[in-house]
């Protein structure tokens, strides 16, 4: 499965074509390819927030993506260097 953006169908009938190329992939695929694509978005959504690429029309998603995959602003150590984000709680095969 290869996935063009730029010819990626959006909307309802995207998100049903994906699910079909999903379903007909062996199960270790399966995962993995929704681990890539989650932590791409989880990427893009910290990017985009830390460099301030965001307006009213990709706001909302970013927003909804840093909440909905549970991703917080690094915590602050004494010696104030910045923890890293990690995106280990998005990791789906552990075979």
């Amino acid at each position: 499965m290869c996935i063009e953006l730029d010819r990626l169908k959006t909307g309802r009938e995207g998100s049903l074509e994906l699910t079909r190329q999903l379903h007909l992939q062996h199960r270790t695929i399966q995962a993995l390819v929704v681990e890539t694509l989650l932590k791409g978005i989880a990427a893009w959504a910290i990017e985009t927030e830390q460099e301030g690429r965001y307006d009213a029309r990709n706001a909302r998603a970013m927003d909804r993506t840093l909440t909905l995959l549970k991703i917080a602003p690094p915590d602050l150590t004494e010696s104030s260097d910045e923890v890293p984000i990690t995106l280990d709680h998005l990791t789906m095969y552990t075979c």
